[in-house]
This record gives C-alpha cells, sequence and structure tokens, in this order.
C-alpha cells in the first residue's frame, strides 16, 4: 500500500511517514512546500497523478494561531484551501484522505470533554480554517478520516521549533518560558497517535476520531513534566494566561474519544507515561545518531 505524506518534515508529520514506513508501507513523503504546495492545485495534483497513492495523509498546517489572526488569507489558503484540494486529488485518483485536524475546533467553553459527535465552536481563526477544511473534506470525498488531536510532543521534526527542546535549552541558560495554566487538554505523544492512524487506515472504517493521551494538563504541566523527567530545574517557567496571546486561546479542549475508543477498542498510555518514553526514544535515537 502506498501512503503520500504532506507535511512530512514536521513534528507529527515525520513521525507519521516514520511509523507508516515500519509498519509495511511504501510511504512517499513531501516534507516541505518546495515539494508540493497544497494551496496550489495543478502542482499537487501532478504530482499525486505520478505516484497514484492508495492514501493521502495530510499533516500540513500553518499553526500559529497568532500568525493565522495576522495573515488569515495565508491560512485560509494553506489550511482550508490546501486539504480541499488535497482531498480533490484523493477523490479523482482513488486514494483514501486522512486529515490530521485539530482540538482548536472547539472552543472549550463548555467545560466538558468534547466527544466526535460535539459541534465545533472554534474561537480562533486557526480554529475556523480547520473546521472549514474539515466540511471542504465531507463534500469532497467520501472515504475520509478526519482526526483531531490536542497539544503534541516529540522529538521528529525541525528541533529549533520543538517545545521540548526548547524549555530544556531555557532551564539550562535560566532562560524564561512561560507556560499558560488556562489551556487544558490531553497532551499526545507523537508515536502513540502515529500507531493509531496506522490502525485506523487499515481499518477502511471512515469517519471523524479523536486521538490522544489518556490524563490532561496544561501548557505549564507539559513544559514543567518535560523538565521534571530530565532532571532540570522548573524555576525558569513562567505561569501565565491565554489572555495575553494575540489571538486568544481555547481553553479547555480534553478529548471524550468516543468513536475512537469503541471502533479500534484502544485506550492509549496516560501523557506522563508517554512522555517517559518519548524521553527514552530520543536518547536511543540520539545514541544512535539518528538525531
Amino acid at each position: 500500500m502506498k501512503v503520500a505524506v504532506f507535511g512530512a518534515g514536521g513534528l507529527f508529520g515525520e513521525e507519521i511517514a516514520d511509523v507508516f514506513e515500519d509498519s509495511g508501507f511504501e510511504v512517499v513523503r513531501f516534507k516541505h512546500r518546495t515539494d508540493g504546495d497544497v494551496s496550489n492545485l495543478a502542482d499537487i495534483e501532478s504530482k499525486v497523478a505520478a505516484i497514484k497513492p492508495d492514501l493521502i495523509i495530510n499533516a500540513t498546517g500553518y499553526r500559529n494561531p497568532d500568525d493565522c489572526k495576522k495573515n488569515r488569507d495565508i491560512a485560509l489558503k494553506v489550511n482550508t484551501l490546501g486539504t480541499k484540494n488535497l482531498a480533490f486529488c484523493a477523490a479523482r485518483y482513488d486514494a483514501d484522505f486522512m486529515q490530521i485536524s485539530s482540538d482548536s475546533v472547539f472552543s472549550g467553553d463548555t467545560k466538558w470533554p468534547y466527544s466526535e459527535f460535539d459541534v465545533p465552536d472554534a474561537k480562533t481563526v486557526y480554529g475556523f480554517t480547520k473546521i472549514r477544511a474539515e466540511e471542504a473534506i465531507r463534500t469532497t470525498t467520501n472515504r475520509h478520516f478526519i482526526i483531531r488531536v490536542p497539544m503534541l510532543f516529540g522529538f521528529k521534526g525541525p528541533q529549533k521549533e520543538n517545545l521540548m527542546f526548547d524549555v530544556w535549552d531555557k532551564a539550562r541558560s535560566g532562560t524564561y518560558v512561560y507556560g499558560a495554566t488556562d489551556q487544558i487538554a490531553n497532551p499526545t505523544y507523537t508515536k502513540d497517535a502515529a500507531q493509531a492512524l496506522v490502525v485506523i487506515a487499515k481499518s477502511k472504517y471512515y469517519g471523524t476520531y479523536h486521538v490522544s493521551n489518556e490524563g490532561m494538563g496544561s501548557r505549564a504541566d507539559i513544559l514543567s513534566e518535560m523538565c521534571l523527567q530530565k532532571g532540570l530545574s522548573t524555576d525558569h517557567i513562567i505561569l501565565n494566561h491565554s489572555e495575553v496571546k494575540f489571538d486568544l486561546r481555547s481553553s479547555y479542549t480534553v478529548f471524550n474519544p468516543i468513536a475512537f475508543r469503541t471502533t479500534f477498542n484502544i485506550r492509549l498510555d496516560d501523557w506522563k507515561v508517554a512522555l517517559k518514553r518519548c524521553i527514552d526514544d530520543y536518547e536511543m535515537f540520539f545514541k544512535a545518531g539518528k538525531v
């Protein structure tokens, strides 16, 4: 089975490509915009036509919420139009389509865990573009999986953009880093999520699924836990609220993955256990010279 992964150079996209490859799939990686510009239909259609994949995975994204609010047209072109273009290519060339969506499609104002059957009500421009992307998929192809994931951690992708490496570096240098206490979600290891995607893709049970590790925590919690598990001080972590951001963040987007758990009988580890495995995996890769 041939899989085309767009966004394969990012934190989650690289992990997805690696896990699918390790699971026996033939993976074609589109790491960067220069490999395939999802906002340019002619560009990506020519590439999809050339390789004829059985599954297209869209892990691209213009993700920073503040940047999305400042550059709404760019956010719509990448997150919404780009998704529609890839879904169109999947439909035209007889491929399944898997979209990596986000917990940011929910406002968090309800203060209850969100199932796959709750109605999205994003408060950020980023979340709005992801909702519109989901709608575009549903009107373009029936053979789709929409995978909503929350705050992710891992060690793949560019290190300079990695939350884990950033908080470690700042702990060692004593540089302050800010962690919001009011952004509550299910922190999730990219490898655990990617392994779940393999199961979902093989199943052909199309639909929308919430995929996350168990347990909840704030952005401040995950920064602290990253340092504690590495034996580093947390004194440099300054607690704040998301109200200081340019675009106000979703406040409580904890998942209640009814469809995912019931359909696949999968329950992922608690996020703190998963973080320990993530750090161990990184140390193993580092010693092997792979990162």
